[in-house]
């Protein structure tokens, strides 16, 4: 899920939910992957976003909360979402 440049891939717009004191990223992005250049996930696929993966100083200014991903499904962060 690297670009070709060899950067994690963002996967969103997301929901977040924390079951249990756990934080997961539900998909809800159902637009078509290949003109974003991504690897297909199944909308409503959840992934465990653990504590050290979670970005809190900066936000992304889509409004949208995206993780970003290794082509392994490596979970580099989560960015919440945050205003223009």
């Amino acid at each position: 899920m690297l670009h070709a440049a060899g950067r994690p891939t963002p996967i969103g717009p997301i929901e977040i939910h924390v079951r249990n004191g756990k934080t997961y990223a539900k998909i809800t992005d159902d637009r078509p992957d290949e003109p974003r250049h991504r690897p297909h996930i199944d909308v409503e696929t959840e992934i465990e976003i653990r504590n050290n993966e979670l970005k809190w100083d900066k936000s992304n200014p889509t409004g949208h909360g995206v993780v970003f991903l290794s082509r392994a499904g490596y979970v580099f962060c989560y960015v919440q979402p945050g205003g223009v």
